[in-house]
């Protein structure tokens, strides 16, 4: 027992970990879990067409509900894992399979975003052909770029996102719960310094899996300054008409992705390289602070499958139309119209595309 005489550890129960922490996670498990099911029942239910917009939103759903599942573990492991012993089930369970599947929901959900935003810049630069570099791709790159709004590829996307980030994470966790996650001499506690901070492999891979985020980072950051900057040639020499209206209504769903990342993830992603940094200086006494301030931001980002149901809202119409439906919000009769009219919009889109039609501007709005 973590109150035992024998027993010295580094790490002190406090306000933060034995209850706000737990009430967080609770916070997180009872307004996302219904969330994210009836985020799914739609997609998977109501949508009678489905776009590489919706794929993608089915699969961060998913991985949403798989996060929502280990909640409750967390939820006990803060208020009980000072009393568990290492060897306590419930301790083994929380450090061999909560935590991975936790970390893989943070990857997945970072990476799909990521590749959200850039489909629908790239289809919005193929259209456009503003940039020089487009006029001279070959045709491997065009190719790819009539590839990405098919949903037979947004499904391979996905598929490939889960094998890779499952296969790059599981070793590293493995490893961490068989070697690193071992009782110290005097302290066999499950809440306690090996836990918390790892040992040498689990560390450093936290640069790795950092390197990762800010490339996704960089590369939304890329996309909504390029729209930016075009909007901002568009506002000085003419005035806004129907295909720049598009790019206005992308430029708002970059924006919205790119605040996702920068207010859930960028704060664990940044703390975690100065918490490695840290905690080899850090002596005992002042290791609970630290310990601490990395299982919130750690929490900040699990709590991003609250918002993303919200977010769903803001990136595809026809998803809200049918939240609209569900919960008996009675639309004006216009928009209505205007939803369906897209709708009919898009079978018309796949009937061009299977004859090779080209898009145009009135269908790539709601295509990507």
């Amino acid at each position: 027992m973590a109150n035992d005489t024998n027993v010295t550890t580094c790490l002190h129960m406090s306000y933060m970990t034995s209850f706000a922490l737990p009430f967080l996670y609770l916070l997180v498990f009872v307004v996302a879990l219904p969330g994210n099911i009836i985020s799914l029942w739609i997609f998977m239910k109501k949508m009678s067409i489905t776009t590489p917009t919706h794929i993608y939103l089915i699969n961060l759903t998913i991985s949403n509900l798989l996060l929502c599942i280990i909640l409750p573990f967390m939820f006990v492991y803060y208020i009980q894992g000072f009393t568990w012993k290492l060897s306590n089930f419930f301790c083994q369970f929380t450090v061999g399979l909560v935590t991975p599947v936790l970390h893989i929901n943070i990857y997945i959900s970072m990476v799909i975003l990521t590749w959200i935003a850039f489909t629908r810049y790239a289809i919005l630069v193929k259209q456009k052909k503003f940039s020089c570099y487009i006029i001279l791709v070959n045709k491997c790159y065009s190719g790819f770029l009539e590839n990405i709004q098919k949903p037979k590829f947004a499904k391979i996307i996905c598929g490939a996102v889960w094998v890779i980030t499952i296969t790059g994470i599981l070793p590293i966790v493995l490893f961490y719960a068989i070697i690193e996650a071992k009782a110290e001499e005097n302290d066999d506690t499950c809440y306690s310094k090996k836990i918390e901070t790892g040992g040498e492999a689990s560390q450093i891979s936290n640069f790795f899996g950092a390197a990762l985020f800010f490339i996704c980072f960089c590369l939304v950051l890329f996309s909504y300054m390029s729209l930016a900057r075009h909007l901002n040639t568009v506002y000085k020499t003419t005035s806004i008409m129907g295909s720049d209206k598009i790019y206005k209504n992308v430029f708002k769903k970059l924006l919205l992705i790119q605040l996702v990342l920068a207010i859930c993830f960028l704060p664990q992603q940044i703390f975690k390289i100065v918490f490695v940094k840290l905690v080899r200086k850090t002596t005992c006494e002042k290791l609970t602070p630290l310990v601490e301030g990395k299982n919130f931001v750690l929490w900040l980002s699990v709590s991003r499958c609250i918002t993303d149901p919200i977010m769903y809202l803001m990136l595809d119409k026809t998803f809200q139309k049918n939240v609209c439906i569900l919960i008996k919000v009675k639309d004006d009769h216009t928009t209505f119209n205007n939803i369906n009219g897209k709708i009919e919009d898009i079978r018309s889109l796949e009937e061009k595309r299977s004859k090779g039609t080209c898009y145009t501007d009135t269908h790539i709005d709601e295509h990507i």
